[in-house]
């Protein structure tokens, strides 16, 4: 959806794509403890496009994480 919508930017705007992902309590650990490992994940699922893509890993409620964790790849 994205790559179809950056085609449709006119003129000198900047496109930046951004995806929400809900982190449940159970995973908190994990995305923690591997933000590198998490961040090559995004890279690779990024690929060649050439504009930013941000992914914004947010807590559900319950976590003991208060804030999101963003990679802008």
């Amino acid at each position: 959806k994205m790559d179809k919508n950056v085609s449709k930017i006119k003129g000198n705007k900047k496109f930046i794509g951004w995806i929400n992902i809900s982190i449940h309590p159970k995973y908190q650990c994990y995305v923690s403890g591997n933000k590198q490992k998490i961040e090559e994940f995004f890279r690779t699922i990024k690929c060649d496009r050439k504009y930013k893509v941000i992914f914004c890993l947010k807590p559900q409620w319950g976590c003991d994480l208060k804030e999101a964790i963003i990679f802008e790849v």
